[in-house]
């Protein structure tokens, strides 16, 4: 299985533009194109919720706040499926 990646809010779309131009076979989006941008400005659980149900991969460089907020999710998400 190959992966898909998915450039967060941060990275510039363009980004995926290119790496597609010199890539073609490589699976990669960007948040604004991705679902048709419904998840621009979402909030993170959210956006968090969306990727790891389409198994996409998440790109970013913001590390301030993604692992407390990975971390997070997995506490939510890991207990409501142990509790289902």
């Amino acid at each position: 299985m190959s992966l898909h990646l998915l450039l967060d809010e941060n990275i510039s779309p363009v980004v995926a533009v290119q790496v597609k131009r010199h890539r073609p076979s490589m699976p990669i989006d960007s948040v604004f194109t991705w679902q048709a941008g419904a998840f621009v400005g979402s909030p993170d659980m959210a956006f968090l919720q969306a990727t790891n149900d389409s198994k996409v991969t998440l790109v970013t460089y913001y590390l301030q706040t993604i692992p407390s907020l990975i971390a997070e999710f997995q506490r939510v998400y890991f207990t409501t499926v142990a509790s289902s």
